[in-house]
């Protein structure tokens, strides 16, 4: 659900909103902005289809005489089409992220249920960095999970208060490597969960990866980097 809807700051001064005002006064200008809020809520890519004159004033909190709004705003182009079949001018170009929230909710919801399936994990893309996210904490553009880490061998380092320098002929990289993959792979079901209901459909790929990242308490590029030693087959 969309929490807001963008509005210029011209608005104001627009010739259709002049004449909207005109007609119906600042009620229906009024009327027209919880139009635009509702529809960023409920029909995000400005799509009224199925919808009646009545509906559409409901929606929008008109209080005046029935169909006077919906006529109004056809008659200005505030709206496009005819009874059942009214869309919103041009709101895909003035509310172009709102509009594009349908695509990005099922982005997610695709890379949630990929999370565990390694025929669509594009290995490529683990590797891949943006060079502005090279050292954040957390950065990435990885989206996908790593390999199934449960399919390997070594345990995890889980002692505490552990000295690599006094410890590296019991423990080798890989053994340290292990540990940090888990500790990623549980972090990211947890997110993999929200995803999948339609929590983070705003984020970005490099987002999405940042929050496991930073929950287990890595950078992205240390990430990176035990992807690329366990898994050197899929950094060629």
């Amino acid at each position: 659900m969309a929490d807001d809807a963008r509005i210029s700051t011209a608005f104001p001064r627009h010739p259709k909103t002049v004449k909207l005002g005109r007609r119906l006064g600042a009620p229906g200008c009024y009327a027209l902005v919880c139009l635009f809020l509702w529809v960023a809520e409920n029909r995000p890519e400005g799509d009224l289809k199925g919808m009646t004159t009545e509906d559409i004033e409901i929606a929008a909190g008109w209080p005046g005489d029935g169909g006077e709004f919906v006529r109004t705003l056809a008659y200005v182009r505030f709206l496009d089409g005819e009874e059942n079949g009214y869309r919103l001018h041009d709101w895909a170009e003035h509310n172009p992220y709102v509009a594009d929230r349908p695509r990005r909710i099922e982005k997610a919801r695709a890379a949630a249920a990929a999370r565990w399936n390694p025929k669509k994990v594009d290995p490529q893309r683990m590797l891949a960095a943006c060079s502005e996210h090279e050292s954040a904490m957390p950065s990435s553009p990885l989206l996908h999970a790593p390999p199934d880490a449960a399919r390997r061998t070594s345990p995890p380092f889980t002692e505490t208060g552990f000295d690599l320098s006094l410890q590296k002929e019991k423990y080798s990289q890989s053994d340290f490597d292990e540990r940090d993959l888990r500790k990623y792979t549980d972090e990211r079901k947890k997110i993999d969960l929200k995803l999948g209901s339609g929590w983070g459909a705003d984020l970005t790929d490099d987002q999405i990866f940042e929050h496991p990242c930073f929950m287990a308490g890595f950078t992205a590029k240390h990430m990176r980097e035990v992807f690329a030693r366990l898994y050197p087959e899929n950094s060629a």
